[in-house]
């Protein structure tokens, strides 16, 4: 049987015991603990969270609480310093659509975008704010009336223009 990474010509995932990681971690932080005694730790924390009475939920309760903190704090300080956007956020500060701003990132117009290896677009929310004072700025040099005015194209009467205009057909 042939796993997809292997189909893929990668090397095969070799699936770790989790337990086992954290025991070796205990190992390397607490001095008194011996190197040998990887094993009986990992075995204890295998009872201790895998067990089906109330001790054993409630453990395992509040192992998925702390994780789940430390993965929101993690986040929250991560995010601090400039979120990824999904392409219909980016779409949504940039008021135009979702396959545009696909588009955009494709084209490599948006600085530090990334592309997940699902295929999801992710885009840094300074990128797209960048983009946004950008267009704006554009959007202010192009008075096309005062253009149009500097040019002479406003020079020509209305009258002559009315006159000469050819007439449409019905």
């Amino acid at each position: 049987m042939s796993t997809a990474s292997e189909k893929q010509g990668l090397l095969p995932v070799v699936r770790r015991d989790a337990l086992a990681d954290i025991a070796q971690g205990l190992v390397l932080r607490v001095p008194d603990l011996a190197p040998e005694s990887i094993e009986t730790i990992a075995r204890a924390l295998h009872e201790l969270l895998s067990g089906n009475d109330e001790l054993s939920q409630i453990r395992r309760i509040s192992m998925q609480r702390y994780l789940r903190e430390t993965a929101e704090r993690h986040n929250r300080d991560s995010q601090d310093s400039d979120s990824m956007l999904t392409t219909e956020a980016a779409a949504e500060l940039m008021q135009c659509s979702r396959p545009y701003v696909a588009m955009l990132i494709d084209h490599k117009k948006l600085a530090g975008a990334s592309v997940t290896e699902d295929g999801h677009r992710r885009v840094p929310e300074s990128s797209v704010r960048a983009w946004v004072a950008e267009r704006e700025a554009k959007a202010k040099q192009g008075d096309y009336r005062a253009a149009a005015t500097e040019s002479g194209m406003y020079d020509v009467p209305e009258h002559l223009f009315v006159k000469n205009r050819t007439p449409r057909r019905s």
